[in-house]
Order: structure tokens, then sequence, then C-alpha cells
């Protein structure tokens, strides 16, 4: 056997598995996109953004490539503001999460708090689920879904549900996923602390 086949094959597990692992990764952080901007508030009125990019929103793109969805900044349709988010979708996985078009956000709070997360939905025919969970930094995410199309019509409608925080858990997390095809539009997103607990 040769000198150089045996140096790189004591080289490969060694420098391989580091590769795998990076390699593994940056595909993670290529699954989602943000537009962020640290002098504003949140933006869930979308008040902000260019089409496909809403300021400081996590968008998953994997789910809008081939046309098969758009994400608009509606200035014809909204709850509050000037404008509201559009999803077009004519296609896209079933499976939500970075597969399918959706948007995230990760807000800031406190830890040992209850938290009140408010939007406003219009829905047209997508199948879609929104999750809302507290986040420990480093503990693996519990999504908890707390919405889903049954019940979501064609008027625009107010939609909130309660988070509360441990010991640790320094933000709440909020995702909308498309899982099938329609027109959704999504406006007035808000995280605001529930007083007297």
């Amino acid at each position: 056997m040769s000198t150089f086949r045996t140096t790189i094959e004591r080289l490969a597990l060694p420098l391989g598995l580091p590769l795998l692992i990076l390699l593994g990764l940056g595909g993670c952080f290529e699954n989602s996109r943000i537009a962020r901007n640290v002098g504003v508030d949140n933006n869930g009125g979308f008040e902000l953004g260019s089409p496909g990019k809403p300021t400081n929103w996590n968008v998953y793109h994997k789910g809008l490539r081939g046309k098969k969805a758009e994400l608009l900044l509606d200035r014809e349709e909204f709850r509050e503001g000037t404008q509201s988010l559009k999803f077009v979708v004519t296609s896209c996985e079933s499976r939500g999460g970075w597969e399918s078009p959706g948007v995230f956000q990760e807000v800031d709070v406190e830890p040992n708090s209850m938290y009140r997360v408010s939007y406003w939905l219009k829905n047209n025919q997508c199948r879609f689920h929104v999750n809302v969970n507290s986040i420990k930094e480093g503990a693996p995410r519990q999504a908890v879904q707390v919405l889903s199309e049954a019940g979501v019509g064609e008027e625009w409608a107010e939609y909130s549900s309660l988070c509360s925080t441990k010991d640790g858990e320094t933000q709440i997390r909020f995702e909308l996923n498309i899982t099938g095809p329609g027109i959704l539009w999504l406006d007035g997103v808000v995280v605001q602390e529930v007083e007297g607990n």
C-alpha cells in the first residue's frame, strides 16, 4: 500500500467527521433566510421589507422555489397598518417545516412569565398550521400547534394563544407553515406579556 494512500486513510476519519458536520449544519442554515434590521421592532405588521423578504422574519425559502409559491407584501388587503403578508401557493409539500412555504420569528421574552401571542389571519383554501412555543437556548425545540385551517375563513379574524416561559426560556417562537395550496394573509403578530402572572 502506498504511503500517500495510508496518509489519506489516517486523515479521513479525523477530518471527514468535522467536515461532514459542517456541511450538514450549512444545509440547516440555508433552509431559512432573514432580512434583519436591528433598529426596527419585530415588524409583526409586515410594514417593512420587500417581496419574499419581510424585515426581521425568517422565511422558509425552500418552499418558495420554482414559482409554486409566492410571498408578497399586500397593500390592498391588510388588517392593520398599510400592508399584510400574503402567501399565494399553487403547490407545496404537505409536511410543513423547511420544505413548505412559511415564516417564523423568535421574540425575546423574560423567563417565568406568561405571554399572549395574537395575530390576524384571512384564508382562501390554504391548509396550514401555526405553532407557538417558548425556547430555552441550547435545548431542543418542542413545537406546539395552536391553530390549523379548520374554522379560518375568508374574512379577517384575530386568533391568540397563551404561552408560558419557564426557567431559562428567553424566547417565544411564532411559526406559520403552509401545507396545501391557496391564498393566506397574515397581519398584526404581537407577543405581549400578560400582567399579574
